[in-house]
């Protein structure tokens, strides 16, 4: 390296430095504690998106000093992970993103999340059996929030997303291995700005099996979808044929979803506009399917 390139590097690295220590400078000392607690620390564009895996060691005073740091925009939670903490957390007020696997949560606690103004994204994976997901109109007061997600919950159920359609500012809902059915998807019309669905197999019995055909047809209402994901269900080429009654869909979905070669080429004759993308279903999702819609 030549003396200049040398000199650049320097310059380059003092920059970054001086960056680092102008926006972060406060909170370095805690951010190198949490560090070593497990988190890891992602600076984007003078922002700040902290991950957390096992975090059951972490005491009341690590998640005090996380509630503590400035420009936190995206946080996330594995295990060990609870509702008792969130009040310690109350100080992050330009947080935007947050997300959990099997965070402890009751449908009373949920209401915490409303100190967070700034919200516009919370997902929720393997919530408790104490969620059930009643409580979830509670967030149509953050007026930011254009992004909900939960998957895998065996209490989630219709009641949840009755109280889902109140969140009028909601553009991308996903919902997966929960317990809806089709009573609980008529109510997704209610959602004015909705864009973005994704909705799993329920896992329940034949009889309230969602998605299916007769899912396909409540959407049909909701005239706003651009993008729409289905999930390990089996598939009636008719059913799938009327989505180009909805104007502003442009992606479609079918992951694990028995369709045939034939009936999928003839429905990308159908909707022109639209990007489709298949995927079959597993051997084990097949025989999954077989249980919920009989043998083809």
């Amino acid at each position: 390296m030549t003396r200049a390139a040398a000199l650049k590097l320097m310059m380059a690295l003092s920059l970054v430095t001086s960056f680092v220590a102008q926006s972060f400078g406060d909170d370095k000392l805690i951010l190198k504690r949490l560090e070593d607690k497990g988190a890891k620390v992602t600076a984007v564009k003078e922002q700040l998106q902290i991950a957390v895996g096992e975090c059951s060691p972490w005491k009341e005073d690590d998640f005090k000093s996380l509630g503590s740091v400035a420009k936190v925009t995206s946080l996330s939670f594995g295990l060990g992970f609870n509702e008792a903490s969130l009040p310690l957390l109350a100080g992050l007020k330009d947080l935007e993103a947050f997300s959990s696997n099997g965070m402890q949560i009751t449908d009373e606690g949920l209401k915490t999340f409303t100190q967070f103004p700034k919200l516009k994204r919370l997902t929720f994976y393997h919530p408790p059996r104490s969620f059930s997901g009643k409580t979830l109109d509670q967030l149509a007061v953050l007026k930011q929030l254009e992004e909900l997600s939960i998957g895998g919950s065996a209490t989630l159920n219709d009641e949840a997303v009755a109280a889902i359609s109140q969140i009028k500012t909601l553009k991308r809902l996903r919902l997966w291995h929960v317990r809806h059915t089709n009573v609980g998807v008529k109510h997704l019309k209610e959602l004015p700005m909705l864009e973005s669905l994704m909705i799993g197999q329920n896992g329940l019995n034949p009889e309230t099996v969602c998605p299916n055909d007769e899912t396909i047809a409540l959407l049909l209402e909701v005239k706003t979808l651009k993008s729409l994901m289905l999930m390990e269900t089996r598939a009636n080429y008719g059913s799938l044929k009327r989505l180009k009654q909805l104007p502003e869909l442009t992606r479609l979905t079918l992951d694990a979803v028995e369709v045939s070669d034939a009936d999928l080429e003839r429905l990308k004759q159908d909707l022109p506009k639209v990007t489709i993308t298949h995927t079959k279903p597993s051997e084990a999702q097949s025989k999954r399917l077989e249980q919920l819609f009989g043998k083809t």
